[in-house]
């Protein structure tokens, strides 16, 4: 599993193999559409063939987040590694990458995240 919020790791303890299946299928789906920022709610409900209202419930009671904010932990989380590998040399690239027009935007998501910006990553 991916690197998550303590708050969220305890949410997980308590699902159910099934629950915990699905999100994994939710994140492979926001995984697989990571650079593409027109990726909206609307498009991954209909990919799990869920009416938008229903996937917001179930991740807001699985994970204890709202759809979106668990989709930009799950692109966040992947920057972070994408960082420490090496695989790109500025964050404009980076931000591109995952479907962020707004680099600065990006880059204060990022800090909000993690304490550190990706500059300051790049750089470690």
């Amino acid at each position: 599993m991916k690197e998550i919020s303590e708050e969220h790791q305890k949410r997980r303890t308590n699902l159910t193999i099934a629950d915990l299946r699905w999100l994994e299928k939710v994140e492979e789906k926001i995984l697989a559409q990571i650079s593409n920022g027109q990726f909206k709610l609307r498009d991954l409900a209909q990919d799990l063939y869920l009416s938008t209202r229903r996937l917001q419930q179930k991740i807001k009671q699985l994970t204890g987040q709202t759809p979106k904010a668990y989709q930009r932990q799950i692109k966040l989380q992947a920057a972070k590694k994408i960082l420490e590998s090496g695989q790109v040399q500025t964050v404009s690239e980076l931000s591109y990458q995952l479907g962020y027009e707004d680099q600065h935007y990006f880059s204060c998501l990022y800090k909000k995240q993690f304490g550190i910006t990706p500059k300051e990553e790049l750089s470690q």
